[in-house]
């Protein structure tokens, strides 16, 4: 047995020389140990990937084994053998809590940490066939049943005339004497430790055989123990010694939030997407109008490009942000970036200033605002600025409700008769996208002074 311990913690496990010199000496009890039980009696190693390799095994001679063969370096999974992962994670004592065995068969353990200098390098297993009904099954003081308990255990605490509140409570809890005793569990705890595999009550077990490694703390805790997830809290009595813990499932609460996050980055992706998509369709559209002659069709090309690029910057802010909303001031310094880079004319004498509140706004309004501040910023800078040798843009942002906000877009160019442009293509898309996207109202002014454009 012992070159077996060798070669297969040398093989699975980190262990040094000196503690795997440890496993070997403690292995030489395992035979009298395994008689003594009339138990299989295994040792456990920590391996990569959380699983754990058995590296020494001995059967009882003086009972049926649960094993018909020996299993020596094959491995024990964290779902199917809990008791293993939970004394190999937190280095404690764990008893009664059924495993399914490498050969498939239901079995009952006991794991003990094997700890050398204060670190926990193995686990003594003690495993028999799960033939727990209720009574006492063979593995002494540490099987005490529910009955024996109340029968020798005189309850300091009264619980019957409240009972039926605390059995249909939503948290499992569990009341523990100064003695470290559960001396109460309600229901749901009785079937939340049987989901984790405890065979039988836990009413009289200690409850460091039943923590979750955070027996010190002040407020929740949230702890994971195999694929569950749970919300844990210390009670404190006013009777000295004596306190509760309450334990909330929330591992479909964890799962949503995972969902979440997964849709959130598929999300992302998406808009990354789209991004990269609308700037090969821009470019595109770049190389054909080049090869364009005529002046006015290539206008209406350059046009059509900015506002591809306006909604794929809208896209690329959206790809950045992890819960698919974007600040407003992000989405008008983007197209504000945008529309300077495609202008062709006035782009390095036209200042364009961004001022008033921040907060966020969702997609579609994100993508809807790109648009019609893009028609609004081209407008200015084609049209505003004819003659001029400098120009200013001030676009001033002020949240009126909790719902509503309004966006005003003045410039200090020579302004234009309003009744003359009402068929301008770029004006028709910003009323149309304010008034069906937006449901909002749109207003504009414009004198020689300048023009002034808002809309809520």
């Amino acid at each position: 047995m012992k070159e077996n311990i060798l070669s297969l913690c040398r093989e699975y496990t980190d262990l040094s020389s000196e503690e795997i010199a440890y496993i070997k000496k403690i292995s030489m009890a395992m035979d009298f140990l395994s008689d003594t039980e009339e138990a299989d009696v295994f040792i456990n190693c920590a391996c990569s990937g959380g699983d754990s390799v058995i590296v020494a095994q001995a059967k009882p001679k003086v009972c049926e084994s649960a094993y018909d063969k020996y299993i020596l370096g094959m491995f024990s999974k964290p779902m199917n053998e809990p008791a293993v992962e939970r004394t190999l994670r937190l280095g404690l004592t764990t008893k009664r809590v059924k495993a399914i065995s490498q050969e498939n068969r239901q079995i009952i353990q006991i794991t003990m940490p094997i700890k050398y200098k204060e670190r926990t390098i193995g686990v003594m297993t003690y495993e028999r066939l799960n033939t727990f009904d209720g009574k006492e099954n063979g593995f002494h003081e540490y099987f005490n049943t529910p009955d024996k308990y109340q029968k020798n255990h005189k309850r300091s605490i009264k619980y019957q005339d409240f009972r039926w509140i605390l059995d249909n409570m939503e948290g499992a809890l569990l009341i523990i004497d100064s003695n470290g005793i559960v001396v109460f569990r309600n229901e749901s705890a009785k079937k939340l430790y049987f989901q984790l595999g405890y065979a039988g009550d836990v009413l009289g077990q200690e409850y460091r055989n039943l923590s979750f490694g955070v027996d010190d703390f002040d407020s929740a805790a949230e702890v994971k123990v195999g694929r569950f997830y749970f919300k844990i809290m210390k009670i404190d009595s006013s009777m000295e010694g004596i306190f509760g813990i309450l334990i909330y499932d929330i591992t479909l609460i964890k799962r949503k939030e995972k969902e979440l996050i997964l849709k959130s980055i598929v999300i992302q992706e998406m808009h990354h997407r789209i991004k990269n998509s609308l700037q090969i369709i821009s470019s595109l559209i770049s190389l054909q109008s080049r090869r364009i002659n005529c002046e006015e069709s290539r206008k209406l090309l350059v046009d059509t490009i900015s506002r591809i690029q306006a909604i794929a910057a809208a896209h690329q802010l959206l790809s950045e942000s992890v819960i698919g909303d974007v600040m407003i001031k992000d989405v008008i310094s983007n197209i504000a970036d945008v529309v300077v880079r495609l202008s062709e004319a006035n782009s390095n004498r036209v200042s364009i200033t961004i001022t008033g509140d921040d907060f966020e706004i969702n997609s579609d309004i994100a993508t809807t605002l790109s648009l019609l501040l893009n028609e609004l910023l081209q407008n200015s800078f084609k049209h505003a600025f004819s003659g001029r040798e400098s120009g200013k843009i001030i676009i001033v942002v002020k949240k009126e409700t909790q719902i509503y906000g309004r966006i005003t877009v003045k410039d200090d160019g020579i302004g234009f008769k309003i009744d003359r442009n009402t068929s301008n293509l770029g004006m028709n898309i910003v009323k149309t996208l304010i008034k069906d996207k937006l449901k909002g109202s749109f207003h504009t002014k414009s004198s020689e002074k300048g023009t002034t454009v808002s809309f809520v």
